[in-house]
């Protein structure tokens, strides 16, 4: 049976946090990589890709502000014919990304809604991975807040644990 596997992604607060934007390795990668780059966490880009090695067909979808950005906007980073994915790419994400969810209402909980009800298929499970919590109080709360793992933007970004819960969710649990 083929399972559709989603995860719906954030990026500040995700695959990078505050404590990141201070770090010397970060002016390094800033020299080495590109200044768009070096925004993301190799640590949290690892932890991603952790994810992607044990549940490699995972679909990841943006829910960040930055899926709205196109080339164009992004020129003065450099060159990302692509967008922000090229960046997320060139900082060592292992996949290319499946999607985006749309704009609708600036509201990632309807968002999210929106991309499943509109873009997926049966049978499906998904997890949504952001620093903050647009979903406890949302209306989609039952649905949504069981699938919801909430990252550290002060501290870490995706941990480990939180890798490994994610996986754990991605678990089809069918028949």
């Amino acid at each position: 049976m083929n399972i559709n596997k989603y995860v719906f992604l954030d990026l500040d607060g995700v695959l990078n946090h505050s404590n990141w934007y201070n770090n010397p390795e970060r002016i390094e990668l800033k020299y080495t990589l590109g200044e768009l780059e070096s925004d993301y966490d190799p640590t949290c880009i690892s932890h991603l890709n952790h994810i992607i090695d044990k549940v490699p067909d995972v679909k990841i979808v943006l829910t960040s502000t930055w899926r709205l950005s196109t080339s164009k906007d992004l020129d003065k980073y450099g060159n990302y014919p692509e967008g922000i994915i090229t960046a997320l790419m060139n900082a060592g994400l292992k996949c290319n990304i499946y999607g985006s969810t749309p704009s609708v209402q600036n509201r990632r909980d309807v968002e999210i809604m929106d991309f499943i009800y509109n873009d997926s298929t049966d049978p499906y499970v998904f997890v949504i991975l952001d620093d903050d919590d647009f979903y406890s109080n949302s209306v989609h709360s039952e649905v949504l807040a069981p699938r919801f793992i909430q990252t550290n933007y002060f501290e870490s970004g995706l941990t480990m644990e939180n890798a490994n819960a994610v996986i754990d969710l991605l678990k089809w649990q069918g028949e």
